[in-house]
């Protein structure tokens, strides 16, 4: 082959020669890149409802989030032979007129209201929080604490705009239970809350460790925070 004659190569040979960076793994190297002068930056693939919708974040439309989507779980959870601090939470909670959206605003939540993605992290919480109280309250039994370990670890995650509702009830039910945690009949079960907690991993959110040398390892985990219940 005559190399002084080498011709640039076209798009399409490119195109043959090189595989695209995937979505995951072009977020991995912006968060290589990030990471280089912060160490601390941390990453999470998961969304609520305001960064799905994408809409201009609100009090007022927070709290309308809060009573069209998040309400009916929590009138669900309600219903369990709870405490009733939890029983009465949504009772606080007053419902927003229509009329003080903006119209665009309007139109953008109903075009998504019939579909929601049932894995936005609101959602997710609500799921686990059911899950638990209905293993502490009515099944009674010890199993309720992975969950417990899982919400306290995720309670703090790097999801952007979380409805503050939907955590405050994640809140109080995590205070409620915990309160009437005892260690010692959960110990044993430690490797599998902890070591096997899959939700951890795929709910939690991705740090960066950077050397100086700015080789940066990627892994998800959790933060560590202990369980505080009764010993």
């Amino acid at each position: 082959m005559d190399v002084t004659k080498q011709t640039k190569l076209s798009k399409a040979e490119w195109e043959s020669v090189e595989i695209p960076v995937s979505e995951d793994e072009k977020r991995i190297l912006e968060l290589i890149i990030e990471g280089y002068t912060n160490v601390n930056i941390k990453h999470n693939n998961n969304r609520s409802l305001f960064t799905c919708i994408k809409i201009e974040k609100s009090e007022i439309i927070e709290t309308f989030f809060y009573t069209k989507f998040f309400r009916p779980q929590v009138a669900e959870i309600a219903k369990l032979p709870v405490s009733k601090a939890i029983a009465d939470f949504d009772k606080s909670i007053k419902d927003v007129n229509m009329k003080k959206l903006k119209t665009a605003d309007t139109i953008r939540i109903e075009n998504v209201s019939s579909n929601v993605d049932p894995n936005i992290i609101e959602f997710v919480f609500l799921r686990f929080l059911k899950e638990m109280l209905t293993l502490f309250y009515v099944k009674k039994t010890s199993y309720y604490a992975f969950y417990l370990y899982t919400l306290i670890q995720l309670r703090n995650i790097s999801v952007k705009n979380i409805n503050k509702h939907v955590l405050d009830f994640v809140d109080i039910c995590i205070t409620t239970v915990n309160a009437e945690t005892v260690l010692s009949n959960i110990i044993r079960n430690a490797y599998e809350f902890i070591e096997k907690n899959k939700n951890i991993f795929q709910y939690g959110d991705i740090p960066c460790m950077t050397t100086r040398n700015g080789c940066s390892t990627f892994f998800a985990t959790r933060t560590r925070t202990p369980m505080c219940g009764r010993t």
